[in-house]
């Protein structure tokens, strides 16, 4: 599935890097994604098992889906990939059944490269991906909120979500997982710094952590029962 070349998103950070997004080309970029979602710390999205002709074909129905839009993260053209960048319609989404999402919302997942494979020199490159993610998203006057839904344990998800503006909403005990729901509004995100800020605290401590995640499997289990 070639992806046009011309539908590329750009932010500039002036005496730092420019983030480029590109639309994800299966057979260009999936190897490296794969070799991503293989590693223990991407073990969240569940797909530490799949060969990568199971993930190539994932997501080549993902891309297919139009409320969808897949895409490569870079530091300028050239680069080597950085991240997996997946936004949707939280409003045709599961998340709908578990919580208040309007038409104004758009929902994103990110998977950023194994810090071995992120460029030296720049500090905190994460957040460059997760801010210019917002832009991108932003860009649509219609789009007035981002939400995030990271497995509950993802703490280090939470706190890059935290330097880039996005605030704690709920706890949501979802059928594959308990995530915690953080949301970024247009207005939050106009006043964001154009750098990283100060590492953010975790929303939550590790024994709220534990009790949330005690609580998701006894309401799924009695789902099933019931």
């Amino acid at each position: 599935m070639p992806a046009d070349p011309a539908d590329v998103f750009v932010t500039v950070y002036p005496g730092t890097c420019t983030v480029e997004y590109h639309p994800l080309d299966v057979d260009r970029d999936m190897p490296v994604v794969h070799g991503w979602l293989r590693q223990d710390y991407a073990r969240h999205w569940g797909m530490q098992d799949q060969s990568l002709a199971q993930a190539r074909a994932a997501y080549e129905r993902l891309a297919r889906q139009p409320d969808q839009d897949i895409r490569i993260g870079r530091l300028g053209g050239t680069l080597p990939p950085l991240c997996l960048l997946e936004c949707y319609h939280p409003l045709l989404d599961m998340l709908a059944e578990h919580c208040d999402v309007q038409a104004s919302d758009r929902g994103l997942h990110l998977l950023v490269a194994p810090h071995e494979q992120r460029p030296r020199g720049i500090s905190c490159v994460a957040w460059y991906l997760l801010h210019a993610a917002a832009d991108h998203l932003f860009r649509d006057p219609a789009v007035q909120r981002i939400l995030v839904e990271p497995d509950i344990r993802n703490e280090a998800m939470h706190v890059l979500c935290g330097q880039a503006g996005y605030e704690a909403a709920e706890v949501l005990h979802l059928p594959d997982k308990t995530a915690l729901l953080l949301q970024l509004t247009r207005d939050r995100h106009a006043r964001q710094p154009g750098s990283p800020p100060p590492r953010a605290a975790p929303p939550l401590t590790p024994a709220q952590v534990q009790r949330h995640l005690m609580l998701g499997r006894v309401k799924r289990r009695l789902h099933t029962i019931f």
